[in-house]
């Protein structure tokens, strides 16, 4: 092979080498950015499911102490119940709830331990309750960063207490991802 052969394959050999360089790092880059979407799709589909199942939650169905499922007594009308009689069970005839049992387990299950609280009006007290995954408090727990609040109300169905508020409770669902 002559001189000025060998020179022209090693400027092509190394015009490759540059070429595919070049093709490693835009291909690097171009997935670095489909990583970032697909991270920001994943946050905006876990928003809308957390403002899905909020808008779902009164109507989820309670389960009895025994883990029976219950269509027709649904987790607003425990809720309710909790509010008026400041009791942890609920009788219905021959099924019986444990309430905040109820609450915990179905808010950990849609929105996973310790990422929620619930503040729910005490009639009888005539305050405000917060559920979480552990515990009942008398003040706003410390929040998750960037969460998000949902209003609901609920029927009051109370019998012994006066109540002065149209019988509905109002009842605030604070959420974070």
């Amino acid at each position: 092979m002559k001189q000025g052969q060998l020179a022209e394959f090693f400027g092509i050999i190394i015009l490759i080498v540059a070429l595919v360089m070049v093709g490693l790092f835009s291909y690097v880059q171009k997935s670095t950015g489909v990583i970032e979407r697909i991270e920001s799709s994943f946050k905006d589909i876990r928003t809308m499911e957390i403002s899905m199942t909020a808008n779902l939650f009164g109507r989820l169905s309670a389960t009895t102490i025994d883990n029976k499922d219950m269509t027709g007594i649904t987790m607003i009308d425990l809720i309710g119940v909790y509010s008026c009689y400041n009791n942890e069970t609920a009788n219905y005839t021959s099924y019986v709830f444990n309430i905040s049992d109820n609450i915990r387990k179905n808010m950990d299950y849609y929105y996973g331990e310790n990422n929620w609280v619930l503040e729910i009006e005490n009639i009888n007290q005539q305050r405000q309750e917060y559920f979480t995954s552990h515990s009942l408090n008398d003040s706003l727990p410390t929040l998750g960063e960037y969460f998000s609040s949902y209003d609901f109300i609920y029927p009051l169905p109370c019998m012994n207490v006066a109540v002065d508020t149209n019988w509905v409770g109002r009842g605030v669902m604070y959420t974070w991802a």
